[in-house]
């Protein structure tokens, strides 16, 4: 769970960051009214506004960079930056060797930030997060993402 959070903030601080910094005071006054769904529009739209082209343009080249070191790290050695720093590493289920690219990247991490853009990032992100911990807390502690991509995760340490 921790090198996952790691992996999340490596990824969505700086954007979080840089909305934080650009964000209008309106848009503050409008969230202090409560999130509905049209007052979400409204920020939205203000905060859309406000951030300068080349801004957008850096956090695309950021979050497209980290996701091409994210990919090329898993797909070699098994570690995204999070699975580094806690010596854990990701493996086939059955094999204990590397599962590759696609099983990986693609379908343990990929797939679910690629579903969260095109959702609402947050209530996604949140449900998955739940369905991950009861997962985890099950027999042999595989996460909704590894029971998908025939992963596991082991401890390097041991």
């Amino acid at each position: 769970i921790s090198a996952k959070l790691v992996d999340f903030a490596v990824l969505f601080l700086p954007q979080i960051l840089a909305i934080a910094y650009f964000m209008p005071e309106s848009a503050v006054n409008i969230a202090e009214g409560g999130f509905s769904r049209e007052s979400q529009m409204q920020i939205a739209e203000i905060i859309s506004k406000s951030i300068p082209n080349y801004v957008n343009i850096g956090l695309m080249v950021f979050v497209l960079a980290i996701l091409i070191i994210q990919c090329f790290m898993i797909t070699k050695s098994g570690q995204s930056i999070g699975k580094k720093i806690f010596k854990l590493q990701i493996v086939d289920v059955n094999t204990n060797q590397l599962p590759g690219s696609f099983r990986g990247f693609f379908v343990r991490s990929f797939l679910f930030l690629i579903l969260s853009q095109l959702m609402s990032i947050v209530p996604l992100i949140a449900i998955v997060f739940i369905v991950d911990l009861f997962m985890f807390f099950s027999k042999n502690n595989y996460a909704l993402h590894d029971r998908l991509a025939k992963t596991k995760v082991i401890d390097l340490a041991e």
